[in-house]
């Protein structure tokens, strides 16, 4: 149940983190917002090939932050 948000991090830290709290069982939350700031393409291309078989991954929303457009995914079970 509930909204898990990773933001600041890059995409591999990201996948790390959700992967370990799948692992253990403590991956309950219904919605996931994932912002990376590094490794991008990296993250959609492993989040695919991974926890993408039970999360639909949408399209990128893009934020601007000092100066900076930022990715943010949100995927759904």
């Amino acid at each position: 149940e509930g909204t898990v948000v990773i933001a600041g991090v890059g995409g591999d830290r990201i996948l790390e983190i959700l992967e370990a709290l799948d692992g253990n069982g403590y991956l309950t939350a219904d919605r996931l917002v994932l912002s990376p700031h590094k490794d991008e393409r990296v993250f959609v291309e492993k989040f695919s090939e991974g926890l993408g078989k039970r999360w639909r991954l949408s399209e990128p929303l893009s934020v601007r932050e000092s100066g900076r457009e930022r990715p943010i995914w949100v995927a759904d079970r």
